[in-house]
């Protein structure tokens, strides 16, 4: 077919296929509104399809599988025996395009060779859930499938398959027969592609391989009447046909000036009818080019023999004319050597006995035979051939006949005398026209002379061969097939092996891992030309692997044509260990070195990074959040009191509660959030890619579950409390990354001042100073000494603060009183909707409700049994011990009602003052209900703890007489409200 007539077929039968579609199209109006929708995708799908068949059908596989809805949808294909996925939607990642098709619901249905859809539902209780290895694997349970046909064969399948349960519509399956439809025109235009491939490439082919060209002359009276050219004409000439015809001159004018007379010559004897041998003359191509062209004519005669026309070979001769050219002068340095050799050319049979049919004279020479002795005598060869050598040249004359291929032997013979002659022998099969064979057509040459020489040549080799074994390198010569053609004793001790297992075997053969390193190392020096040293590079042996440097020089023969490659290696397996222990040194001081860089980034004894790397990465973090608009959040973190810590306890104890702080802090922040200790007790968590929200989160999340841990050891464990300060890119106005460390320090300082163990960001401090009433004619001299103030009272609350950590000593029941008290009295603040600063002050108060009882002697704080009267007269002191203690700092003024009334009671009786009712700051009312549940429901140094239940009934009954009825309800319900969270998270 040709391919004009292939490219019309394919757009011919896409055209009918759309009018065929769009008419279905116009049919479908009465379907479902679905269908409807998809047959219109269909017609576009179809008029955008491209010129690959497969990527088409790829299309209409999609669409198919989308209007199903199904799991997955394929078109598969069988070729050279094997099923072809080539259509695929949806696959899993791991789905085996190609596999053998037997077992496969998809075969089954192309073997069916049926037009109706093969429909199987229940996968997993079929046959296919045993044969088909997709149904297991992707747990499929319906199956829909129908065989594409093409001509008279049918190649494929459309399906599709559902993990679960499904029965098609009829609007599904005339849905599926068209898809089913143009997947089959496309692969007609598949085929039709294919022979368009065909037809270029066997094309293309003919152009590469054909450089001869064929010319015909008509003749009539004996003159020439008509040529014509073959279209090759233009690769010989550079001349066209056409050019020919215009000007039937052309090809005499193209012929040499030199070679004109003898082709006028050549085409009179044509003329005048006679048979002639083939002529070698130069012709000018059109582009200026001299050419060397071979002229063959075949003459066409009537049946009364006269010319009716012939026919002309051109063959383009240059290359080979420029080799003869080269032979030539070759043959003429030779020409004196050649001319002494006593060679001998043959024709035999192709027969058992090889009779000899034609022999040249210098067989006399060389055998003292006439050739008619030769070949009146029919065994002739095999009977003068040496006993030793006859087995093994007939086998090698067999094969020559057998395959044809040319015939190369050294052997002996015996001449007229009985002497040995060595003969060399070449010969080929003749073949005729139809290339059967014919006979063998030979050369022999006497090579006695060069045996002797060889003989005596090898007994130079031997010597050199000893020379070669006395010197303590490794010495080999390898020919261009890779052989191993010599090597010296040291080689072979080396590798442990005999010489005779080494010479002749190649690289593959010897190490199979490492010739390919070997083998293009050699093809390196033989291409170049030029040597390669210093090869440095490992050696398997029979005693184990050792290192050589080795080099490698091109061998040249007698004519300086390379023919290997000669190789001189020295062992070096203990220069190799020593500096491969050298190396290793050397790794593990790079590796060292990094680990000394690394220290320098972090903090040797929490482990984190510290100051300086925060420095460094800050602002690289910064700037990567302000170039693609994320946010970014920087957190710091100061340890409240922590002085008192080191204080009572010691600084060794500090320190490992810092260690275990930051172990905590590590754990509990996202994987790709940084921890560094920014300095002493303080830490600073810098968190890529979350807001002010997500961090002031995280900052509660971390205050909530510090404030509950232990830390410290078997003798000795605190509690600690946490001021944290958030600032957040882009809330909070930033510049440069540095500035985000600036105002956290600032907003710590405002945690701080407000009593600490918070978290506040900048919307924080703003509520806290809008709060302030403004002060009016307030001179620069004045807030610079009130800043003064505010910042000794600072240190005179963080003091106080610090001191009220000191009563854990005395009292180990206080210290972890305190904590819940601050818990329970916040958390009913927060019901209560009191004001931010309420909650504070309450805060604060509760930390410090019981700072009196540092003045109550230890003995009566921890008495086991009931105090006397005298004893809790004493106790009763604590609350204005503690106000005594505060009343100094200005900063806390707001705090001592709360402290000092805090055991006053709803109905009166309460101390110190006997306060009634309204009267008790609403403080004072909500940390004594916080107080006293959190007593009742620990050990005391008298009596053990009350369930959570017995407690809260104690509580309800001091309603109205010990508490205030509406805090009581409040608190009541917070406490019920945890119960049943828990039992819900449960």
């Amino acid at each position: 077919m040709e391919k004009q007539d292939i490219t019309k077929d394919i757009a011919t039968n896409k055209l009918i296929f759309f009018a065929e579609q769009a008419s279905r199209f116009q049919a479908a109006q009465t379907e479902s509104r679905h269908l409807r929708e998809y047959l219109v995708r269909a017609g576009e799908c179809l008029l955008g399809f491209g010129p690959v068949a497969d990527e088409n059908i790829s299309r209409l596989v999609a669409l198919y599988g989308e209007f199903m809805g199904a799991t997955c949808a394929l078109y598969n294909r069988l070729e050279r025996e094997m099923l072809c996925s080539v259509g695929q939607w949806q696959v899993p990642a791991d789905f085996k395009p190609v596999d053998k098709p037997q077992g496969h619901i998809c075969y089954d249905v192309i073997r069916l060779k049926s037009d109706d859809p093969f429909i199987v539902r229940d996968l997993q209780d079929s046959i296919y859930a045993k044969t088909d290895p997709n149904v297991k694997q992707y747990k499929l349970q319906t199956y829909i499938g129908l065989a594409i046909k093409f001509g008279p064969a049918y190649i494929g399948s459309l399906c599709v398959v559902f993990q679960k349960d499904f029965i098609p519509s009829e609007e599904d399956i005339r849905f599926m027969r068209i898809i089913a439809s143009a997947i089959a025109v496309e692969e007609n235009h598949r085929q039709m592609q294919l022979k368009l491939q065909e037809s270029n490439e066997r094309d293309k082919l003919i152009s590469e391989t054909v450089k001869d060209y064929v010319f015909t002359v008509r003749i009539h009276d004996g003159k020439p009447q008509e040529t014509s050219h073959g279209p090759t004409c233009i690769a010989v000439t550079g001349y066209s046909p056409k050019e020919f015809t215009d000007d039937p001159d052309l090809w005499i004018k193209m012929v040499h000036e030199d070679d004109r007379e003898l082709v006028r010559k050549h085409a009179s004897l044509i003329l005048s009818g006679q048979r002639v041998r083939p002529i070698e003359h130069r012709i000018i191509r059109k582009d200026a080019a001299v050419r060397w062209v071979r002229n063959t004519t075949v003459l066409h005669l009537g049946k009364d023999e006269s010319l009716l026309s012939y026919t002309g070979l051109i063959q383009d001769i240059t290359e080979n004319k420029n080799k003869e050219d080269l032979l030539y002068t070759s043959e003429e340095k030779y020409r004196a050597l050649v001319e002494t050799l006593p060679a001998s050319t043959y024709i035999a049979s192709l027969d058992e006995d090889s009779a000899t049919i034609y022999v040249s004279p210098q067989i006399n020479s060389i055998l003292s035979f006439s050739p008619q002795e030769i070949i009146e005598d029919f065994g002739f060869w095999h009977k003068h051939i040496h006993p030793d050598d006859r087995q093994r040249v007939q086998k090698e004359l067999n094969y020559s006949h057998v395959t044809g291929n040319p015939f190369h032997s050294e052997y002996r013979m015996l001449d007229h005398e009985g002497n040995i002659v060595w003969i060399y022998d070449t010969a080929t099969v003749m073949r005729d026209i139809s290339g059967n064979p014919l006979c063998m057509h030979g050369v022999m040459f006497d090579i006695t002379e060069r045996k002797r020489i060889e003989d005596e040549l090898s007994k130079r080799q031997q010597e050199f061969q000893v020379i070669l074994d006395s010197v303590p390198a490794m010495i080999f010569y390898k020919d261009r097939e890779n052989r191993m053609i010599r090597i010296n004793k040291t080689f072979a001790e080396a590798m442990g092996l005999s010489k005779e297992q080494i010479e002749g075997k190649t690289c593959f053969d010897l190490w199979p891992q490492q010739a390919e390193r070997y083998w293009c190392d050699d093809k390196g020096v033989i291409e170049s030309c030029q040597p390669k040293t210093g090869i440095i590079e490992p050696l398997m042996t029979a005693k184990g692997q050792i290192w050589i440097q080795t080099d490698k020089v091109p061998y040249r023969n007698e004519e300086g044509n390379i023919v290997g490659v000669i190789g001189f290696a020295l062992d070096i397996t203990e220069r190799k260990n020593a500096e491969g222990k050298l190396e290793s040194l050397n790794k593990e001081l790079i590796r060292t070195n990094k680990r000394l860089s690394q220290l320098t980034l972090r903090d040797p004894h929490t482990g984190l990074y510290n100051h300086r790397f925060m420095q460094d990465i800050i602002e690289a973090e910064f700037y990567r959040a302000k170039r693609y608009g994320h946010p970014f959040s920087v957190m710091m973190i100061d340890v409240d009191y922590f002085k008192s810590i080191n204080d009572v306890y010691g600084h060794s104890f500090g320190d490992l509660v810092l260690k275990q702080l930051a172990r905590q802090l590590k754990m509990m922040v996202r994987q790709y959030d940084i921890v560094v200790r920014f300095g002493g007790e303080e830490f600073m968590i810098i968190s890529p890619g979350i807001d002010r929200l997500q961090s002031l989160k995280l900052a509660q999340r971390l205050l909530d579950a510090i404030n509950l841990y232990n830390f410290g050891d078997k003798n000795h464990t605190v509690k600690l409390k946490l001021s944290i300060a958030v600032v957040s890119y882009p809330e909070d106005k930033i510049i440069k990354g540095m500035d985000l460390v600036e105002t956290a320090d600032q907003i710590l300082n405002k945690v701080k001042e407000f009593g600490g163990n918070n978290v506040y960001s900048s919307l924080d401090t703003k509520k806290k100073t809008s709060s302030r009433k403004p002060k009016i004619d307030i001179t620069v001299l004045k807030d610079r000494i009130e800043k003064l103030t505010k910042r000794t009272h600072q240190s005179l609350v963080e003091a106080v603060f610090a001191f009220a950590k000191t009563i854990e000593l005395k009292d180990q029941y206080t210290g972890e009183h305190v904590e819940k008290t601050v818990q329970y009295a916040t958390e009913i603040a927060r019901a209560l909707k009191l004001p931010d600063e309420e909650i504070d002050r309450i805060k604060q108060a509760a930390i410090l409700h019981d700072l009196g009882k540092i003045g109550i002697p230890e003995r009566i704080l921890v008495k086991k049994s009931k105090l006397t009267r005298e004893e809790f007269e004493e106790i009763k002191k604590h609350p204005q011990i503690g106000v005594d203690i505060l009343r100094p700092i200005k900063l806390l003024h707001n705090i001592i009602p709360i402290v000092l009334y805090h055991h006053e009671r709803w109905d009166g009786r309460g101390y110190p003052n006997g306060l009634k009712g309204e009267e008790i700051p609403i403080g004072a009312r909500v940390v004594a209900i916080a107080d006293v549940y959190q007593a009742l429901t620990s050990n005391r140094p008298y009596r053990k703890s009350y369930l959570e239940e017995k407690a809260l009934k104690i509580i309800e009954s001091g309603s109205g007489a010990q508490f205030d009825p509406a805090v009581v309800a409040k608190f009541v319900q917070i406490i019920r409200q945890k119960k049943k969270d828990k039992i819900a998270d449960k």
